[in-house]
């Protein structure tokens, strides 16, 4: 593995959440799509998030950039930079 971009996906869940249960509490024709997407916006959130990565640091302008020698780093610490993040995505 070259690189990992991360973010907090838990926190969208933790935020999306209450918002989805108050309508699926209401009833009515948007309680289920509300049950549909309860605990699923985070890993759908951080898909999107992936193909924009890939659509930055996969293309040509990228690719240019890095013939000189530019490169991504996320990482605080030479620590994190050897750790491998397993996700359900």
């Amino acid at each position: 593995m070259a690189s990992v971009a991360s973010f907090f996906v838990g926190r969208i869940d933790s935020l999306v959440d209450p918002l989805l249960e108050k309508l699926m509490a209401k009833g009515g024709k948007d309680a289920n799509l509300a049950k549909t997407l309860h605990g699923q916006v985070a890993i759908a959130s951080a898909k999107v998030a992936y193909q924009v990565y890939k659509e930055i640091f996969d293309g040509v302008r990228f690719r240019k950039l890095a013939g000189k020698g530019v490169h991504t780093s996320g990482c605080s610490g030479p620590a994190r930079a050897r750790r491998t993040r397993i996700t359900a995505m």
